[in-house]
């Protein structure tokens, strides 16, 4: 769940960044929706079932399509 957890903290990261640097505050909300992605490759590859994963990541895709176009 490596990829999980660091989309949740990539994302924990882009409202100090938005201050800081807008370019990485957009790369950092864009990547959440890779990491949402390789959490369910993984989780498919290991022929197991997390519905509460798998629903949060299709979350995390969601708020970040909206993090990148707040920060573009």
């Amino acid at each position: 769940m490596n990829d999980y957890t660091h989309a949740i903290r990539s994302f924990g990261m882009v409202p100090d960044e938005m201050v800081q640097d807008r370019m990485t505050a957009n790369y950092d909300a864009r990547f959440v929706s890779t990491d949402a992605l390789h959490c369910d490759t993984a989780i498919a590859a290991a022929k197991i079932q997390l519905p509460q994963i798998s629903a949060g990541n299709q979350l995390l895709r969601y708020y970040s399509s909206i993090g990148s176009e707040l920060t573009n």
